[in-house]
């Protein structure tokens, strides 16, 4: 299943504790390895160029920014908008 990173931040509002949690295990390019929390929620809906995608997918979160210009709040899986 497709795991989506999200800033914490972005879910707030969002009671997960309904939800099935996971521990996503990652590696980076250097070799370290971390976890993150996770949780699957019902669907994740994606709007790409004004068309909904709709999508089964794991929402793992992290404290930190991943875009320090703000760009983006999210890192989507390569391939999950096709």
């Amino acid at each position: 299943m497709p795991v989506i990173v999200v800033q914490k931040n972005i879910l707030e509002g969002v009671d997960i504790k309904d939800y099935i949690k996971y521990s996503i295990t990652y590696s980076v390019v250097n070799g370290n390895l971390g976890k993150l929390q996770g949780f699957k929620p019902d669907s994740v809906t994606i709007n790409e160029n004004g068309q909904k995608i709709t999508k089964e997918v794991i929402l793992a979160y992290c404290d930190n920014q991943l875009s320090y210009s703000k760009d983006y709040g999210a890192l989507l899986p390569r391939g999950i908008l096709v």
